[in-house]
């Protein structure tokens, strides 16, 4: 029985540690946890060296002279890091890098999770109309791989034969057999 219990404490224990965030912890620690990206876009230069933990969907990448600069729309991010929904109180901002990103992985629409430090600000034509961005340099980078729809995933436990859905994009999933009484054809499973 006793070991029953320890094995059950440590699956548990090993299940908890594979649900950490994106980032290590050291670049996490960095982090300035009271400062957002808004405070920041009012006023860059008064937060000039602060780190801050933020996330998107990059919208350009342009390899320079000196590294790369990634322009990213900024959303909001969970627990985890990963960047959930558009948050238009921080919009856009620029990230560089001394590093070469290959904007073949890079691309437009892909996220991103990042730490950032603040470096000052730049105005770009956004549209016909100047907008200012401020810009960080990146410290710890990860990129979110999407699936694309032509990478679809079966779940083999429901139904039987198997109805495909995409991980990132909501399938409907139908309950059931056309032959079952309870079947519904627009009882929909989101996924």
């Amino acid at each position: 029985m006793r070991d029953l219990v320890l094995f059950g404490i440590g699956v548990f224990v090993l299940l908890l540690t594979g649900c950490g965030h994106v980032l290590s912890e050291e670049a996490l620690r960095t982090v300035d946890p009271a400062l957002d990206l808004a405070q920041v876009k009012a006023d860059p230069e008064a937060f000039r060296g602060s780190t801050l933990l933020l996330g998107g969907k990059l919208i350009d990448t342009r390899v320079e002279e000196g590294g790369t600069t990634l322009e990213v729309f900024s959303y909001r991010l969970d627990s985890y890091g990963k960047p959930l929904e558009a948050d238009e109180s921080g919009g856009r901002f620029l990230a560089r890098t001394s590093r070469f990103l290959d904007p073949e992985l890079y691309q437009s629409g892909t996220l991103v999770t990042l730490t950032g430090t603040v470096a000052g600000q730049e105005v770009r034509s956004l549209g016909g109309v100047n907008y200012t961005y401020p810009v960080f340099e990146v410290g710890e980078l990860h990129l979110w791989q999407s699936i694309g729809r032509d990478q679809m995933y079966y779940d083999p436990f429901y139904p039987w034969p198997p109805y495909p859905y995409y991980y990132h994009y909501p399938q409907p999933y139908l309950y059931g057999y056309p032959n079952d009484p309870f079947w519904y054809p627009g009882y929909y499973r989101w996924y």
